[in-house]
């Protein structure tokens, strides 16, 4: 069954208008913005040769015979080039802002380095896997193409739903909090 583009498009806007305007949202998604603009300035070559360094090195613990070059390796015959998306700097730049929320600085900073490490890990593996199906004779339509979907889309709904559940209990706790202190406030010395 076919949903749509109209259906689609309501379905967007539903998801979106849970989302309070308040300070913190537009922040998050101003520097949403910012890190897919920063993804597009600059070259990322050193990411691209650590990417490919530790492809290489995984394959190589893996009995495989890999030639490793600055952003590139060769695997029985197959010249593998890392490129800038390769790296997933674009996911990273693009989901940060909802992981970092701003709330406790030491809890931001352990949840940013185990959400990068984490996207890190996973984009070597299915580099490393990708690299051996393509080794196999699997198209590389097949190996690469519709491997990175499958890893790219769920991180980015995982993370922005986790963010919706913060913002949500974030809201949720700021009313609660002006209810009981305007209850307070209202009663009168002496009664209850």
């Amino acid at each position: 069954m076919r949903i749509s583009l109209g259906k689609r498009l309501v379905r967007a806007v539903r998801v979106f208008a849970l989302v309070p305007l308040s300070r913190r949202n537009i922040v998050t998604f101003g520097f949403c913005a910012i890190g897919m603009f920063l993804y597009c300035l600059p070259s990322w070559s050193s990411l691209q040769v650590l990417v490919a360094k530790s492809v290489a090195g995984v394959l190589t613990l893996g009995g495989l015979p890999i030639w490793q070059g600055d952003n590139y390796f060769m695997i029985d015959g197959a010249l593998i080039m890392i490129s800038k998306r390769c790296t997933y700097i674009g996911l990273i730049l693009m989901v940060l802002p909802f992981v970092w929320r701003g709330d406790h600085p030491i809890a931001d900073g352990l949840r940013t380095l185990l959400f990068v490490s984490a996207v890190f890990v996973i984009n070597v593996a299915r580099i490393c896997f990708t690299a051996i199906l393509y080794i196999n004779r699997v198209p590389w339509k097949y190996s690469h193409d519709l491997v990175s979907p499958l890893i790219y889309g769920p991180v980015v709904i995982l993370t922005v739903s986790l963010w919706l559940k913060s913002a949500r209990k974030c809201m949720t706790g700021k009313i609660e909090t002006t209810s009981y202190h305007s209850k307070k406030e209202t009663s009168l010395p002496g009664s209850r």
